[in-house]
């Protein structure tokens, strides 16, 4: 499969259809690469991923290598450029990330699962 990044002006949030597939102004990414589920870091293409190009300025996020498919679990995480806190103080701002909508994102919270 292709990834897509949509690189042109606009406002945010506007759809734009590419081959029958709708994609944002913003940043779209072809969540069906091969097959494979894909890790937050992945997805947003954020950078902080070990060897990543953001990892030396602001650190290997918490969520890596682990937790890339339930992030929002995980405190001190970015999003927006700002760390965030644990769970209970940033579920509100996850929920609306196109991440955690995503088919990626792990919304199991099962015994196994642990909150980091």
């Amino acid at each position: 499969m292709i990834i897509f990044l949509l690189l042109r002006k606009g406002k945010q949030g506007e759809t734009e259809s590419v081959g029958g597939e709708k994609l944002s102004v913003s940043r779209q990414v072809d969540t069906r690469r091969r097959g494979e589920i894909m890790n937050c870091w992945e997805y947003k293409q954020c950078g902080r991923e070990k060897g990543g190009i953001h990892a030396e300025k602001k650190g290997i996020c918490p969520a890596y290598p682990h937790h890339g498919k339930g992030c929002a679990r995980v405190a001190g995480t970015l999003c927006g450029g700002k760390v965030q806190g644990e769970f209970v103080m940033k579920l509100l701002s996850c929920i609306k990330c196109d991440f955690y909508q995503s088919e990626n994102y792990d919304k199991s919270y099962g015994k196994d699962k642990e909150i980091v």
